[in-house]
């Protein structure tokens, strides 16, 4: 499919797919390319994620954690949807939630790698209250 963002296209096509083992572990991953990109370091993105159980906003206690590797070239990228890692970086990206009270859902996600650019290392702390009405 074509994006089209700030007056710049992209031609990028994704393969997504996720399994659950069980009812509370599941995997997740995804592979994109950009096919109007031709250098290898540039033009891909990846994300293998694993999940364990998630809180639900109206189980008080319900809880979640989540570990993921993710490179994300950022000629692949366009807009990051993960809070830790931004687009052009690649490392491990560590996360949990919890359900405080009913419809008070806390997030936690920790990442570490590289800036793909620089090849310096990279890390952020990501923190996060939800209040679902």
């Amino acid at each position: 499919y074509r994006i089209s963002d700030y007056g710049q296209t992209y031609n990028i096509w994704e393969l997504a797919a996720g399994y659950k083992f069980t009812p509370t572990f599941a995997m997740n991953a995804a592979y994109a390319k950009n096919n109007d990109i031709n250098n290898s370091s540039l033009d891909r993105a990846a994300s293998v994620e694993f999940d364990y159980k998630g809180a639900q906003p109206a189980n008080k206690g319900s809880f979640g954690v989540f570990a993921a590797y993710r490179h994300l070239d950022g000629a692949a990228v366009i807009h990051t949807t993960y809070d830790a890692i931004a687009a052009g970086q690649k490392g491990v990206e560590l996360g949990a939630n919890y359900t405080f009270a009913p419809n008070i859902v806390g997030t936690a996600k920790y990442f570490t790698g590289k800036d793909l650019s620089t090849d310096k290392n990279a890390s952020k702390f990501f923190g996060r209250v939800e209040f679902f009405f």
